[in-house]
């Protein structure tokens, strides 16, 4: 069985083993860059590849490199500046640049290090509008409305639809009146983007997944807003400054207001809408919150959130992205100003709308755990086969595994959000799901730390911030283990992940349950190995001669049996430590008991 193979049969059970520790010094990544079509992979051969740094005090390429026959890459690096600053792998491949999401761990190997690239086509590829959001501003001093589109476009195919001399890939048409079109922020740059006789036209790129793009214009106050045609649309919404606005056409039907800094909108809106064109908004009386200066004015994009206002989150959550655009007054010049988000990006890279979420399924145990930890487990309409804890999990729908999950089986229960462990098993149903309308929220929960920034993110995207204070509380009892007397002699442990005769698979450096041993006050004696789970030999064990081997129960009988397992003086002298492998086998609620539980089993007494 090779490592990549090990890993997502663990991966698959349960999340058990899961990569990410604490930050070390040096790090690396390596993968190849690999072309999708359909079922088949293939390297891109001879692409050159480079690592990058994004951070608030600067963004610069670090190192670069060109792939051989195999796709493989490899860099080593070490984190400088500010902490907050992002790392990622970005190649080329056809002309079209595409990135990898952004390294979290010290070490990323494998399919999570693999850069996915695509052929292209300039037609036949499945693009379709997945969400179209528009928010019409009140009437200013000349009487005219700022407005903001923002659409969210879906690659359901295994191709990058490229534009050609005769097809843009996308048009929109402007509404009649329509003046001062500018490109917004978004994932397209201004020289792919035009404006010429009341059309949108954009060459940018589209590859397998979602692109985000916006614009902006304004109109005359007072007269109906018959808005432009496009392609038929999943979820459309609308949000109109006026006390007195309707909108007619469609199956689209009028929600309660969003209030959003001060500024309230009525919002309306529908799905499967098939020709936009045929909504006309009418905003008759121009009242609304008006803006008071010619000052520049900042608002978010309301989309289902309820007055949330989300400026930024904690120090390792994935970054806010400014799809929410400025509205400004006649006169300012066309000045933008940044704005908070009403989208965040989460571990895949997807956008993720931000409003509130009552039937929740989660494809994550440690989500799972978490979710009715928070408060919040009456909202859970779906879990995995895996999901054991709390107990009144078990009463929840069981929707199979929470690696490559069966699409319909989700879709099924309706819920209106879906959160899964971000591993490139399960971006196909992230896809998936986004066609069919269901907001998805990937993330991936490697490290200790990974559960405060899950709580920091489900709060961000839900309004939910109960599960924080939750987390705060695990965490403190983690600190109280770090915080025990060390022992005059830290215990070398060996810690078997999976003895499948003849594969033997144990932690390296990337594993939480890695983070655990420090914790305790023990020592890992295959730490020098990067990769969260490493394939090693009997023979290796017996000559690192650990002090006490960890198992759990079903491994515990298999080594008390099997002959090879003597050579090992440890097991010999039967010093042999127990664990429970569903508690700690998973980084959720009860890291803290599977902390105290290490520390127990290793060290010999208790915390209080």
């Amino acid at each position: 069985m090779s490592l990549a193979a090990a890993g997502s049969l663990i991966d698959a059970r349960a999340l058990a083993v899961q990569a990410g520790a604490l930050a070390a010094e040096r790090r690396s990544v390596a993968g190849q860059v690999i072309v999708v079509h359909g079922a088949a992979k293939r390297p891109a051969a001879n692409t050159w590849v480079t690592l990058h740094r994004i951070g608030p005090d600067s963004a610069a390429p670090l190192d670069s490199v060109k792939v051989g026959a195999d796709g493989a890459y490899r860099f080593q690096y070490r984190p400088s500046g500010d902490s907050t600053a992002v790392y990622l792998v970005a190649g080329r491949y056809a002309g079209i640049a595409y990135f990898s999401p952004p390294l979290r761990a010290p070490v990323v190997t494998g399919p999570d290090a693999d850069l996915i690239v695509y052929d292209t086509s300039s037609t036949g590829v499945p693009v379709t509008n997945a969400s179209r959001h528009v928010i019409v501003g009140a009437a200013d001093e000349k009487r005219r409305r700022d407005v903001i589109e923002v659409f969210i476009l879906a690659n359901g195919g295994d191709r990058t639809l490229v534009a050609s001399a005769a097809h843009p890939t996308f048009t929109v048409k402007l509404p009649d009146g329509a003046a001062d079109a500018a490109i917004g922020d978004g994932e397209v740059s201004a020289e792919a983007m035009t404006f010429a006789g009341g059309v949108v036209r954009v060459t940018a790129p589209i590859a397998p997944g979602t692109k985000r793009l916006s614009f902006t214009y304004t109109l005359p106050a007072g007269a109906p807003i018959h808005l432009g045609a496009a392609d038929s649309t999943e979820v459309f919404e609308i949000l109109v400054e006026d006390a007195e606005a309707t909108v007619q056409g469609g199956s689209v039907r009028e929600d309660a207001p969003a209030t959003i800094s001060g500024r309230t909108f009525r919002r309306f809106s529908g799905q499967h809408i098939a020709d936009a064109g045929s909504l006309t908004i009418n905003a008759p009386t121009g009242s609304g919150t008006r803006l008071g200066t010619p000052a520049i004015v900042a608002i978010i994009l309301a989309v289902a959130l309820g007055g949330i206002l989300v400026a930024s989150l904690r120090a390792g959550a994935p970054l806010l992205v400014a799809v929410a655009l400025t509205l400004f007054t006649a006169g300012c010049g066309g000045t933008q100003a940044a704005a908070p988000s009403a989208f965040i990006v989460d571990d895949f890279g997807d956008t993720v709308r931000i409003g509130p979420a009552q039937r929740i399924v989660s494809l994550n145990p440690v989500v799972t755990e978490f979710l009715f930890a928070a408060g919040a487990g009456a909202r859970v309409v779906g879990r995995t086969h895996w999901d054991h804890y709390p107990p009144a999990a078990e009463a929840v729908a069981d929707l199979g595994n929470g690696i490559g999950p069966n699409v319909e089986a989700v879709v099924g229960v309706r819920p209106d959000l879906v959160i899964l462990y971000e591993s490139p098993s399960n971006r196909r149903a992230a896809t998936g799901l986004q066609q069919a309308g269901v907001r998805t929220l990937s993330i991936r929960t490697d490290q200790i730390a990974d559960l405060r920034r899950l709580a920091t993110l489900f709060a961000a995207v839900t309004g939910d911030s109960g599960g924080i204070a939750v987390v705060d509380t695990v965490m403190q009892s983690i600190d109280r283990v770090r915080k025990m007397p060390r022992p005059a002699k830290a215990p070398r442990a060996f810690w078997v992940l999976f003895d499948g005769d003849p594969q033997l698979y144990t932690l390296g450096r990337g594993s939480f349950m890695h983070e655990l041993l420090l914790v305790a006050g023990a020592e890992n004696v295959f730490a020098d190995l990067e990769p969260p789970s490493a394939q090693v030999s009997l023979e290796e064990v017996v000559k690192r001669n650990p002090d006490v081997v960890i198992v759990g129960p079903v491994t515990a009988k298999r080594i008390g049996s099997t002959v090879a397992w003597q050579a090992v003086p440890a097991v010999r002298a039967g010093r042999i430590a127990l664990v429970d492998s569903a508690l700690v086998g998973r980084p959720g609620m009860r890291l803290g008991e599977a902390a105290r539980q290490v520390r127990r089993v290793l060290i010999g007494d208790t915390v209080p």
